[in-house]
């Protein structure tokens, strides 16, 4: 019985050293997976700021009349340029 309960203990010895190892290999295989999805997110993160600020130069209404002078070459009707039309109600085609 006791030379039983030695051998059992003999083996129980490396193999709890082998599961020791491989968990302290998972650990870190683990941990550098984390890691890697951290920095990831941080350029995402980054990604995102860039893009928010990007929405808010293209949506601003003074970077708009900006481009549109500027790029397109529009500008401001004179008086004279300006056609205003009054349709009377019963004017209208309708199908």
């Amino acid at each position: 019985m006791d030379r039983r309960i030695v051998a059992i203990g003999l083996c129980l010895i490396p193999l709890s050293l082998f599961f020791s190892v491989w968990q302290s290999f998972v650990w870190q295989q683990k941990d550098l997976e984390v890691s890697k999805y951290e920095e990831y997110q941080q350029s995402l993160f980054e990604e995102n700021k860039r893009l928010i600020a990007r929405y808010g130069s293209a949506t601003s209404p003074r970077l708009i009349e900006e481009r549109a002078v500027k790029e397109l070459g529009m500008f401001y009707p004179q008086q004279n340029q300006i056609i205003n039309l009054r349709l009377k109600p019963d004017s209208v085609v309708r199908e």
